[in-house]
């Protein structure tokens, strides 16, 4: 490689950390005026707490009488089928804890990790109506005069979004069509914003009486930072990218 080149491959480097960071600041800002701006609306605060609080205090409350009869270990797999339910149907945020919670084995049995790995590819989708009606919404055009769908349903379901199959009415070429869950940036900042103050005036002096040093509003806040970086698509993964970059071109296609 010529010094040159090397030259431009540096500074290419430079200049894509440079963006990167950025973006994570930027990402990070958002998230913090996210909490403050729900601390103005209590009563959706109250209400998601209620939505979260409820189905989670019933399976705990089923778990705790297991162990009481001595019958824990024998409805364990119940049980977990239960727990991967209540978060499947509790949004991005929490489908998202779930994911992470499916890799810690210092802190679940083998029957709950089993059952929360589902999460990484088998989430429910939301109604086609519903997300065709966000493609118009975006492009100013009927779904049907732009998309011919390959398959009628998704072919992959995710924590924030839903892909789609289909062909370029104009021109026959196979594309995939990512459509993000409706209001997930709303339902992220409520989700975290409830999270953040269970840590905060809840758990970490939980944590404190058992004299663990575990900040876990420090924590809540780095899950809020990548979740906050997939729900970006100009920071998530290559073909996320190029995924953005279709649509552009997509554009300029109609």
């Amino acid at each position: 490689m010529t010094p040159k080149k090397l030259r431009k491959y540096y500074l290419d480097n430079l200049l894509r950390y440079l963006r990167l960071r950025l973006s994570i600041l930027c990402i990070s800002m958002t998230l913090h005026l996210n909490t403050i701006f729900m601390c103005l609306i209590p009563r959706q605060w109250l209400l998601r707490n209620v939505q979260i609080a409820f189905p989670f205090g019933i399976w705990v409350a089923g778990v705790l009488f297991d162990n009481f009869t001595g019958v824990e270990k024998k409805n364990r797999r119940h049980r977990a089928k239960q727990l991967n339910n209540i978060i499947a149907g509790l949004g991005p945020a929490i489908i998202k804890a779930g994911q992470a919670l499916s890799s810690r084995p210092d802190l679940l049995p083998s029957e709950y990790l089993n059952e929360l790995q589902k999460l990484q590819d088998d989430v429910p989708t939301f109604s086609n109506d519903i997300a065709f009606r966000i493609v118009e919404e975006e492009l100013k055009r009927p779904f049907g005069e732009v998309f011919e769908l390959v398959q009628p349903e998704p072919v992959a379901a995710a924590s924030i979004g839903q892909v789609y199959k289909a062909r370029l009415i104009k021109n026959g070429q196979t594309v995939a069509i990512k459509i993000q869950r409706p209001n997930t940036e709303d339902i992220v900042a409520l989700d975290l914003y409830v999270l953040r103050w269970w840590a905060g005036n809840f758990y970490n002096n939980i944590f404190s009486l058992l004299g663990r040093d575990i900040n876990l509003q420090s924590v809540m806040d780095d899950f809020g930072n990548l979740l906050y970086a997939e729900i970006d698509v100009s920071i998530n993964k290559p073909h996320d990218r190029a995924c953005d970059n279709n649509t552009s071109m997509l554009k300029l296609l109609l």
